[in-house]
């Protein structure tokens, strides 16, 4: 009980600073395009199912999900080398056999 009555705070206070900015916005006191800031205790809720998660989590604790787009991207990044490399090698050795095969 005492935990949803604190969920609800935190929620409550989340939009109140969603709103807050908004008017900001509106009256031309924020640029729209600066990046805004995450307070770094409140919970992060997961894009794909909406679960709550710890401040610190990189990873959503119900459907494993990236909570980080920075960490996401980087990652994807060096998947994405690491397969054009994997892709690479296995390209060599495939000319390799053929090149013993012609002679």
């Amino acid at each position: 009980m005492a935990r949803e009555v604190k969920d609800e705070d935190m929620e409550r206070k989340l939009l109140e600073k969603q709103v807050e900015r908004k008017i900001l916005e509106i009256h031309g006191l924020v640029d729209k395009e600066q990046k805004e800031t995450r307070d770094v205790l409140s919970p992060i809720i997961c894009w794909k199912c909406k679960t709550k998660n710890g401040a610190t989590a990189q990873y959503c604790d119900r459907c494993g999900a990236y909570l980080d787009e920075e960490k996401m991207c980087k990652d994807m990044i060096a998947l994405g080398e690491q397969l054009i490399k994997i892709g690479r090698q296995a390209a060599r050795n495939r000319l390799g056999v053929l090149k013993q095969k012609i002679l």
